[in-house]
């Protein structure tokens, strides 16, 4: 009687492992299809003639704060970060997503600005908008983006672990398996609803990470301006690079599994203390502007040898990313950490 009962619980232990690795296995399986429906999401183009896209810019004037009439081409729009009174070039980079992340950050946090009496040190929100957008996409693999504020050796993507860790994020207060009836009738349906709403929270988390890094980034902009009075826009990707270092290292933070939300957004913005290394900050990581540059403001349009230069370092061009290992990227991330000490020393 005592083998058969011992039998039997290794059975039933062997048999829920095998449920265990199966539920495993189908998760996997439908955080990749979620995936895929965030890419669709997030490789939208900006179209200059699509009502529904034109209404977005109807939404982030008004977000604004903007109490002229709406118009495509106005100089407010300058006034905002734009490169010209006409917006609609400057999104063909991050896609409808980064104008979608642009207006729920001005809907939540107003119009970031910095206060300087020099025009080449206002905090340029559409071009750091914009790039934070680009730079998740690229991060998780939701866009084919080059970001040229990196340097062309430095892998933009995350790792496997890491993404599988993020896309895990959309099933957080999901219901376990053994929760779940079996040989449910609406079990297909039931499956596609929690699929969207999987979607939908990795979207929430994507537009939380915007706003936490375009916060981070306007801080560390302003810390550059107060230490250092030469700083211009010229030193933009510095903080570019060091904000995006930040995401890097939170994520890192998290581990590959188990990611809490509020853990990671506390780590960008109050991040674990690092020893950095002085070393120069490398501005001119590319000097070649492209077709479909983010650039600086028209208000400094008069400087155009300037605004060229700037519009190589801050371009988003859609191209594969480079690829190094994780490992590969620890010196660029703890110098790029130091940079904005480094730039005022």
């Amino acid at each position: 009687m005592t083998s058969v009962r011992r039998r039997s619980i290794a059975h039933s232990t062997a048999r829920q492992e095998a449920q265990s690795l199966l539920r495993q296995n189908v998760t996997q399986h439908e955080r990749m299809i979620a995936h895929d429906c965030l890419r669709t999401l997030s490789t939208e183009n900006f179209e200059a003639e699509k009502a529904a896209h034109v209404h977005l810019l109807q939404d982030l004037w008004r977000e604004a704060g903007i109490r002229d009439e709406f118009a495509i081409k106005s100089e407010e729009w300058t006034h905002l970060g734009f490169q010209r009174t006409d917006p609609r070039s400057d999104f063909r980079g991050g896609g409808v997503l980064s104008l979608e992340h642009m207006i729920a950050f001005v809907r939540q946090h107003g119009v970031a600005e910095l206060d300087s009496s020099n025009p080449l040190q206002a905090f340029p929100l559409s071009i750091a908008s914009i790039n934070v957008t680009s730079m998740l996409t690229a991060y998780f693999h939701l866009r084919d983006v080059k970001l040229s504020f990196l340097r062309a050796e430095t892998r933009s993507e995350c790792s496997p672990s890491t993404l599988q860790a993020f896309l895990a994020l959309g099933w957080q207060g999901e219901p376990g398996e053994e929760e779940k009836e079996e040989d449910n009738e609406e079990e297909e349906e039931e499956e596609e609803a929690t699929l969207r709403r999987a979607v939908s929270r990795l979207q929430h988390v994507l537009q939380l990470l915007h706003a936490t890094l375009l916060n981070h980034l306007h801080r560390s902009w302003r810390r550059m301006v107060l230490e250092d009075a030469r700083t211009t826009l010229m030193d933009f990707p510095c903080a570019l690079r060091a904000t995006r270092a930040a995401l890097v290292r939170a994520t890192r933070a998290q581990g590959t599994t188990a990611w809490r939300l509020e853990s990671l957004v506390r780590e960008i913005e109050h991040p674990t203390p690092v020893e950095v290394s002085s070393g120069p900050c490398h501005l001119f990581s590319s000097s070649r502007a492209c077709e479909c540059a983010v650039v600086m403001p028209s208000a400094f349009s008069a400087i155009f040898a300037l605004a060229y230069v700037v519009g190589g370092l801050l371009g988003i061009c859609a191209s594969p990313a480079s690829m190094r290992s994780d490992a590969d990227e620890h010196d660029d991330e703890v110098s790029e950490t130091a940079a904005i000490s480094n730039k005022s020393a």
